[in-house]
């Protein structure tokens, strides 16, 4: 769980991954991939909203996977990107770059304009426009890592973790996430696979974690 802006580690192996996280926020200030970090919520005129993660690529742009941002915005015939249309609503979005455990501030800013939306053979990206305080708000864009990582590189994914009482494994969900979720969190794990522009990670996430950062506990990226 994330609370005031700093990870509040549970679960059974707190001290093997104390450390690392005590060595990020030491020497990277691991707080500043945490707070341009924020929950996106898409409406489409229905009842609840869809929830996912983005974050800060640049001063006004938020990245989140190509996935997700397909439920705000789309190519139009024109070939340009446009807002989604749901029956006579046109989707809108939001990101708070809040939405901690036990804390009931907000920190609120509406999405703009789409300016990529991947294909079916890129990288699984969107960005979209953001308009953020004046500088000295605290929001700084994350730095993208080149190399993309390395094999058993430790890693944290920065995301908001759902629950879908139709996912299998619902005791197993429940007793992971102690019950808590759509509240930030930070998940601890470790690149398993590279690929020429893409790796796998093993560790704990769950749907709302739709275009999450998976950051290095080793480089700071």
């Amino acid at each position: 769980l994330i609370e005031n802006g700093l990870p509040v580690l549970t679960g059974n192996e707190i001290e093997k991954w104390k450390k690392l996280i005590d060595g990020a926020l030491a020497t990277f200030d691991l707080g500043n991939a945490i707070r341009p970090t924020g929950r996106i919520a898409i409406r489409t005129g229905g009842i609840l909203p869809y929830f996912g993660t983005g974050w800060l690529i640049a001063d006004d742009l938020i990245a989140t996977s190509g996935y997700f941002g397909k439920s705000l915005a789309e190519t139009g015939k024109d070939g340009r990107y446009q807002f989604k249309m749901y029956g006579d609503t046109v989707a809108s979005a939001t990101i708070d770059f809040l939405v901690e455990y036990n804390n009931e501030a907000k920190a609120i800013f509406d999405i703009g304009e789409c300016v990529y939306l991947s294909e079916s053979e890129d990288p699984d990206v969107a960005i979209f426009k953001v308009k953020l305080p004046e500088a000295g708000s605290g929001y700084h864009p994350l730095m993208l890592s080149d190399p993309a990582a390395d094999i058993r590189e430790n890693v944290a994914v920065i995301g908001y973790p759902g629950h879908n009482r139709l996912d299998a494994h619902q005791d197993d969900i429940k007793r992971i996430y102690n019950n808590i979720f759509e509240v930030k969190r930070l998940a601890v794990g470790q690149v398993t696979d590279l690929g020429s522009d893409r790796f796998l990670y093993d560790a704990t996430v769950q749907r709302g974690c739709f275009g999450a950062p998976v950051y290095s506990l080793q480089t700071g990226k």
